[in-house]
């Protein structure tokens, strides 16, 4: 083949992909397919051929197939392909994989060549347009550029439930001819590509029917992507010959999943953890967090039906916790946007050390209503940063530490301060400081609460003390003035001795 024209120009009209993934190994079996080429038209003909590798002097062809997409669909493939090798493009040397060769012709008839590596992983957008060529020509197996080939691919899974329950009543009606009541209950789970639909059924009893359905464009074909078709369901265990069943109840299931090109699979069995498919608990797993992600909407949601406008005199009250499923503390903040679950930066103690937190709830009251006084209730400094990349996702300070359980516990100020002694070294002072800081942090938190005792007051005013101590200490060992900010102060000397700043919390790199 000619050598590489670095860049393709004009518009493609047809574009031929050989792909081969004959590597270094072990040598092919007679019938393995080795070879794919595939070829691309601006009107949409498609042709496709694979080669089985033979008996090693010539490829024989094994399948072929030609047939027509729709015009604008070849076009958008011929599109991205040609976008893509307008910029200039290196051949890539990679070992132990095999290769793939492409001629793109455009409106002029120029022809250009391309080569490089058959594998994943060069560059996100060549793989991106191996799987798009995939999806449209509706066939996993090709190799294209990436080599990423499926031989199958699951197009419908369906599981069918079924309980039995003998319930025995504590008094028979009057002429009852039964000793027990049945109750027969059922699910289904259809997940089914081609309608782009996940649907959960349950029949609780005659007359009572419970459902819900997904139509999620390209969701319900990304979940169903996840399943390995070549090993899905593929093994069950089986429950031993001895196994205890209730003789009250019976829990049967009936698994159908349907392939692109396989014949349909069919499971039976009792639905217990022995009797189900060994990777039956991953895929209900992948399955349930599917349908949990769209929840279960907002009509219903008393964080949405209780939550009243704010008025201009209302105030804005955040309660924040500083670990998950801890006591909460109430600051004010003027920013309207603030929401659950958003991460911001607050004053802690007499010091006001900025340290994390997260908003557990919000609240609206006229000043005269606050749930605290006023003037004991701290303001939020700001909200946690975002990403640049993506408006949803929030990200605390680079390097922040939430703390989770209290430093220095049951250790006394005078304890910690007997320890350190009068004699010594900057990476002993570092240490003293950390924890004297991070102590006098945490007690902070509770001195504005309404349950903050005279001993936890008095422990905090200990350990406030020390630490204002040995901050003077490093602002001698340094020859620098004693004033703050004192985070200002002590971070590069922290820093020279392994501390870094965890948002509030000194933390031993």
């Amino acid at each position: 083949m000619p050598e590489n024209k670095s860049i393709f120009s004009g518009m493609a009209k047809k574009v031929q992909i050989v792909s081969n993934n004959i590597c270094y190994g072990p040598c092919p079996q007679p019938g393995d397919e080795v070879e794919q080429h595939l070829s691309i038209t601006t009107d949409g003909r498609v042709f496709f051929s694979s080669y089985a590798y033979g008996n090693g002097d010539k490829y024989i062809k094994s399948r072929s197939k030609n047939f027509k997409i729709d015009a604008a669909k070849a076009a958008y493939i011929l599109k991205m392909v040609g976008s893509y090798f307008s910029n200039e493009y290196d051949v890539s040397f990679v070992t132990d994989v095999g290769n793939w060769e492409m001629t793109l012709t455009n409106d002029e008839n120029v022809v250009y060549h391309f080569r490089g590596p058959l594998c994943s992983g060069l560059t996100d957008e060549l793989d991106n347009i191996s799987n798009i060529i995939r999806v449209t020509l509706d066939m996993p197996e090709l190799l294209v550029f990436d080599g990423f080939s499926n031989a199958d691919r699951i197009e419908r899974i369906a599981v069918d439930y079924h309980r039995v329950t003998k319930i025995k009543p504590g008094v028979l009606p009057e002429g009852a001819t039964w000793e027990y009541a049945t109750w027969d209950y059922s699910e289904q789970l259809i997940i089914d590509r081609k309608a782009e639909t996940l649907e959960h059924i349950q029949n609780i009893g005659s007359g009572c029917q419970v459902s819900r359905k997904y139509n999620i464009e390209d969701g319900i074909t990304s979940l169903l992507d996840d399943f390995d078709a070549d090993v899905f369901f593929a093994h069950t265990e089986g429950n031993p010959p001895d196994v205890i069943h209730n003789p009250l109840e019976t829990k049967d299931y009936r698994i159908t999943v349907d392939y692109l090109y396989g014949e349909q699979k069919t499971l039976t069995g009792s639905f217990d953890k022995n009797g189900l498919p060994d990777d039956f608990s991953d895929f209900a797993e992948t399955v349930f967090d599917f349908m949990r992600f769209y929840g279960m909407g907002e009509i219903l949601d008393p964080s949405v039906h209780d939550k009243a406008l704010r008025k201009q005199s209302d105030l804005i009250f955040c309660n924040v916790q500083f670990e998950e499923y801890g006591k909460t503390y109430c600051y004010l903040t003027d920013d309207d946007t603030l929401e659950p679950e958003d991460y911001v930066i607050i004053p802690v103690g007499k010091g006001n050390h900025e340290s994390v937190a997260k908003v557990e709830s919000i609240e609206y009251h006229p000043a005269e209503e606050a749930p605290f006084p006023i003037e004991k209730v701290k303001k939020i400094i700001r909200k946690a940063d975002k990403t640049e990349d993506s408006d949803d996702s929030i990200v605390l300070p680079e390097g922040t530490v939430v703390m989770g359980s209290e430093p220095l516990a049951d250790i006394t100020a005078a304890s910690w301060r007997a320890k350190l002694g009068e004699e010594y070294t900057d990476e002993e002072l570092a240490s003293a400081l950390a924890g004297a800081w991070n102590k006098s942090v945490w007690l902070g938190h509770d001195l504005d609460d309404d349950d903050c005792t005279p001993e936890m007051k008095a422990a905090y005013e200990e350990w406030s003390a020390l630490e204002q101590e040995l901050i003077q200490k490093v602002a001698l060992r340094i020859n620098r003035k004693c004033e703050t900010p004192y985070i200002k102060l002590v971070t590069p000397f922290m820093e020279r001795n392994g501390y870094r700043n965890g948002g509030g919390w000194w933390v031993k790199n």
